[in-house]
């Protein structure tokens, strides 16, 4: 647990937040681990906060008025089913007996030849696009903000208040739901308005009067 706080901590900082109010520590609450917490949203992609895993994960921005979720799904990508293997690859013993012989540079060399997939490198997998939920009436100020990511929950958590009324924003992923859900809670009543974008190659649509379905390709 330490070893994952202090590398959190040193993600944050190496991402550019250059405020001092970043912080990684245990919590007083003895129920909640340790939690990396910002007092302000996120500015850019790599200071948002992560849920889930490469499979099916999020960035959070923590925006208070027009909240950025960044989406990712590990079946968008731009590649196609190929034969990989090398015919070669019989050769790694010719490897081994490099190795053995003290020749490491040639070893390198033949290893790059006969033991690499072809080609070597693959298609990128692509972002699958931004969920924005826009919030009426929140304005560009609020007070007593914080983003957080609770490492032992695995949830990121926007709290503030604005006009007084009192703000919470959960975001967690779950691999077993296949879901990333969003919960959002506030003392007065709300009205928002929820978007779903991609940069390219796909467009969105309602059905009903509570889903958006995004169709499109990933295309290099």
């Amino acid at each position: 647990r330490r070893f994952l706080r202090t590398a959190a901590l040193s993600s944050a900082v190496i991402a550019g937040r250059h405020d001092v109010s970043a912080w990684a520590k245990e919590t007083d609450d003895p129920s909640k681990g340790p939690v990396l917490f910002f007092e302000q949203p996120a500015a850019t992609w790599p200071d948002a906060l992560p849920v889930g895993n490469g499979r099916l994960g999020a960035m959070v921005f923590g925006n208070p008025a027009k909240e950025r979720i960044q989406v990712n799904e590990e079946t968008l990508w731009d590649g196609e089913r190929r034969d990989r293997n090398n015919p070669q690859a019989a050769r790694s013993a010719e490897v081994r007996s490099l190795l053995m012989a003290g020749k490491v540079h040639e070893a390198e060399a033949l290893a790059a030849e006969v033991m690499m997939g072809i080609p070597v490198r693959l298609p990128v997998y692509q972002t699958l696009g931004d969920l924005w939920i826009d919030f009426d009436n929140v304005p560009a100020d609020v007070s007593a903000y914080r983003l957080e990511l609770d490492l032992d929950q695995a949830t990121v958590t926007t709290r503030f208040t604005a006009n007084g009324a009192t703000w919470t924003r959960e975001v967690f992923s779950s691999a077993p739901r296949n879901v990333i859900a969003v919960r959002v809670e506030c003392t007065q009543p709300i009205a928002l308005t929820v978007r779903l974008d991609r940069l390219a190659h796909a467009e969105t649509r309602t059905q009903g009067s509570d889903h958006l379905v995004m169709t499109g390709a990933a295309r290099p």
